[in-house]
């Protein structure tokens, strides 16, 4: 099962970014690391809000 968490700041926290690469399967991404390809090698997307606005805007 493949996960990916989408951050809506530029910079993924260190903290959570450390403690995400502690779960197989799980990547973290900033909103300008991600692109279509992340997006649907994945089965899972976590996203707020925020970020799925963040998303629409980019890949219109």
């Amino acid at each position: 099962h493949q996960v990916l968490i989408f951050s809506t700041d530029t910079e993924v926290d260190e903290n959570f970014s450390r403690a995400a690469k502690n779960l197989v399967g799980v990547d973290v991404l900033p909103s300008q690391g991600t692109n279509v390809y992340d997006i649907l090698r994945r089965d899972t997307l976590v996203l707020s809000k925020a970020a799925v606005e963040i998303l629409e805007a980019r890949l219109k």
